[in-house]
Parts: structure tokens; sequence; C-alpha cells
């Protein structure tokens, strides 16, 4: 069970809200990695972003590791 490695964690239950999250992921490491602040219009997709940041993801991501039979005892 790698996912714990990563910053983000993409659920693609729902093909058009994956897409969009995807969208988002990328659009707030650019913002990061230019080290400026989101601008008014990028605001939506920097809370996106945030929703699928590994330690906001729990509620999305425990019910596929479960079903894969690979919930982690910790959470």
């Amino acid at each position: 069970m790698n996912y714990r490695e990563y910053r983000y964690i993409l659920v693609n239950d729902i093909l058009a809200l994956a897409e969009e999250e995807l969208l988002a992921i990328v659009a707030r490491e650019r913002i990061h990695r230019e080290e400026r602040q989101a601008a008014p219009d990028e605001g939506r997709l920097v809370k996106l972003a945030e929703r699928c940041r590994q330690e906001n993801s729990g509620e999305r991501v425990r019910p596929v590791l479960n079903a894969f039979g690979l919930l982690d005892p910790e959470t």
C-alpha cells in the first residue's frame, strides 16, 4: 500500500469528477511551484485540489481500500 507516499489521492469513481479533480491538482501544483497566490478565479480549483490531498481524502479512500481488502488497520 504505497498510497501514503503520495501528496494527492485521486479516486476515479465518477469520471467527470475525477477529471475535474486532476485538472485542479495540476493547477494547484503549478501555483505552488510558481510560489504565487491563487488568482480569484483559481480559488475553486485550489479548494478542489485540497480535498484530494492525502490527509483530506480518507473518507473517499476508505471504501476503495476496503473493497480490495487493503484497509489499513491504523485508520
